[in-house]
């Protein structure tokens, strides 16, 4: 039975013409994987019709930037992460906002995907679930998304935000721009703050 060398498991293109079950099942797993993940905040949030609005804007920008990605073999991020005040108090040792989360890197260069965990502090305001997904520049295949990062983001339901790390030089350095949406019952964000990235727990490479 002839078989692909490679197959995109996000957009699911098959280079040689034929068809791999496996890796497109993959591909079809990440995608769940994040669908359910946003969905399942509408039972536990106290969702309105804003929020299921929200979802779908969400998944929907997910769609376009996977696509540019594929197209200009760029990397593109996803995040789920949850903010709390009181969190924040445990993981810094000082008032204010903490937050933990997953991010997902998905590198149509290199043909992997990579996730992250991730916990940090901020100065502002945010609380609840949100999902963000970005575009990032100056990516290190070696490095990967790991090590420290700042930011700043503002939402109501949707809004946006940059990270960067700020251990090299800006113009140089890892950094992203992204789309971020909440779907907490207080949906406002302003805040800046600090994450660090831990090595990645998941690392599905398709170009092998």
């Amino acid at each position: 039975m002839l078989m692909s060398e490679h197959i995109n498991p996000v957009m699911y293109t098959d280079y040689s013409g034929f068809f791999r079950t496996k890796d497109y099942l993959i591909g079809v797993g990440i995608t769940l994987v994040v669908v359910t993940a946003l969905v399942f905040v509408v039972p536990t949030g106290g969702a309105s019709a804003a929020i299921g609005y929200t979802i779908v804007a969400a998944i929907g920008a997910s769609g376009v930037l996977l696509s540019y990605g594929n197209a200009a073999d760029a990397q593109i991020a996803m995040d789920i992460s949850y903010s709390d005040s009181y969190l924040g108090g445990i993981l810094t040792g000082t008032p204010g906002g903490g937050k933990i989360g997953l991010s997902m890197v998905v590198d149509f260069e290199r043909e992997t995907i990579e996730v992250f965990p991730h916990s940090g502090g901020f100065i502002g305001y945010s609380d609840g679930l949100s999902f963000s997904t970005g575009i990032i520049h100056n990516y290190d295949s070696e490095e990967g998304y790991t090590g420290h990062f700042v930011y700043g983001e503002g939402t109501y339901y949707a809004g946006g935000g940059h990270c960067w790390d700020p251990s090299s030089p800006y113009t140089k350095t890892t950094k992203a721009y992204y789309l971020d949406f909440s779907f907490s019952k207080k949906p406002g964000s302003l805040n800046t703050g600090y994450d660090y990235y831990y090595d990645s727990l998941i690392r599905i490479d398709w170009g092998n």
